[in-house]
């Protein structure tokens, strides 16, 4: 500041001040993360695209929605198999419910009632009229060899066995298990019966073989008739346990049998 005389007056003389140049006025400038939002890395090189980029320039990676095309077809692959395993445990789930549902009994309403039992009916087995028949027929059979058990065993008991006697037995017995082996033919057609069929079968057929071998003797042979009539009663101890299968047979059916008992097979 100098001294100058200004009016005739003197005083402090001002320096005049300097004017700056304002920076020139650019474009607007862009907020803070708006390019980010634009932009993204490559997964593969790292390079910055911009969104919306099928195609890296760098490393020709193709790109779905910023994702590399095989890393995009593993993520949908899985979600399909996760949909489909969603979507058959929902219908398992489902069907067992359903079932559930469907097969538990009503409980009763009543206090203290216990929970109802399903009654299921057993089917009762069919059987033919022939077999229907020879069911009858066998165990009117049966009981007839059973008396000639009694029979035998009464003729043995005598000191001096009768042997014309114990010969018109064999040969009754004889003819019976020839009857007896038509009977089981029959039976066997029945399924349920077929085991015991063959059974009788073989019992029927045992009978017929020991009396034509005790009838093979001479008539005065008393010895021959007394072991003939003893060998008899062996075999015919097999009919009281299949005659017991051929009732149980017959029951369930609803075929009624003819009692026999001893009394009865003592008639005959």
């Amino acid at each position: 500041m100098t001294a100058e005389t200004v009016g005739g007056r003197s005083g402090p003389r001002k320096t005049p001040r300097r004017v700056r140049s304002r920076p020139p006025v650019g474009p607007e400038s862009i907020s803070i993360g708006e390019t980010d939002a634009n932009i993204f890395n490559c997964p593969i090189c790292s390079r910055p695209l911009a969104t919306g980029v099928n195609r890296c320039p760098t490393c020709g990676t193709r790109l779905i929605l910023s994702t590399p095309v095989r890393r995009a077809g593993v993520f949908a692959a899985a979600g399909l198999i996760l949909g489909l395993l969603l979507a058959w445990s929902v219908s398992a789930v489902a069907g067992a419910l359903t079932a559930t549902r469907a097969t538990a009994p009503h409980a009763s309403l009543a206090p203290g009632a216990s929970a109802p039992v399903a009654a299921v009916p057993t089917p009762v087995p069919t059987i033919g009229a022939a077999s229907r028949s020879a069911l009858g027929q066998a165990a009117a059979l049966d009981a007839r060899l059973e008396g000639a058990i009694f029979s035998l065993r009464l003729a043995l008991k005598d000191k001096h066995l009768d042997s014309a006697s114990v010969a018109d037995q064999l040969r009754s017995l004889a003819a019976d298990s020839a009857f007896g082996d038509d009977l089981a033919s029959r039976l066997g057609a029945w399924d349920q019966a077929y085991a015991l069929s063959l059974d009788l079968s073989n019992l029927y057929g045992s009978i017929r073989s020991t009396a034509r071998e005790g009838l093979a003797a001479s008539i005065t042979n008393e010895p021959a008739y007394r072991a003939a009539a003893q060998k008899m009663l062996a075999v015919l101890a097999g009919i009281a346990p299949l005659d017991k299968r051929l009732r149980d047979l017959a029951l369930s059916v609803n075929v009624r049998l003819p009692d026999s008992s001893p009394s009865d097979a003592a008639a005959h």
